[in-house]
């Protein structure tokens, strides 16, 4: 059974690059990690009270177009 997955898989990309696809593969931060989670509430804290983080949330929401998007 997993060496028909694998030949699907490999049929797939062999597809995907014919059709001018290219495989990408990164790596990206865990964001369910502790350390990721606390690093993100130290900034978050940071910004708080911050009068230019205001300043620019408030410049964003002016010029942003949100037209279209859905959360």
């Amino acid at each position: 059974m997993a060496n028909n997955h694998l030949g699907a898989l490999d049929e797939r990309r062999r597809d995907n690059a014919h059709r001018g696809m290219k495989l990408l593969q990164m790596w990206v931060p865990d964001t369910h990690s502790r350390k990721f989670v606390k690093e993100a509430e130290r900034q978050l804290a940071q910004l708080r009270n911050d009068p230019q983080e205001k300043e620019v949330l408030q410049f964003i929401g002016e010029v942003a177009d949100f037209s279209g998007w859905q959360p």
